[in-house]
């Protein structure tokens, strides 16, 4: 389970003991998260990197991905 604050950035996916007994464990090897909230700080969903292949996303492109999960609502519905 995700908090709406939690940010996902393992250092090595396969290994870590969060996914174990996830059907795409093994599979999808590289995987990083972000919430976007909505205008009131209600979670929306999350806005996430993920390949087949191992890599790793250094720090300045985390930030990006947070920076980008923060300009979104504005570019969704309002409800």
């Amino acid at each position: 389970m995700f908090w709406a604050t939690a940010f996902f950035k393992p250092p090595t996916p396969p290994a870590t003991p969060r996914l174990d007994g996830h059907p795409y464990q093994g599979v999808v090897v590289c995987y990083h998260g972000v919430p976007v909230l909505g205008s009131a700080g209600e979670l929306w969903g999350t806005l996430c990197h993920f390949d087949v292949q191992e890599l790793t996303i250094s720090d300045a492109e985390f930030e990006l991905l947070q920076h980008a999960a923060k300009l979104l609502p504005s570019y969704l519905p309002q409800v």
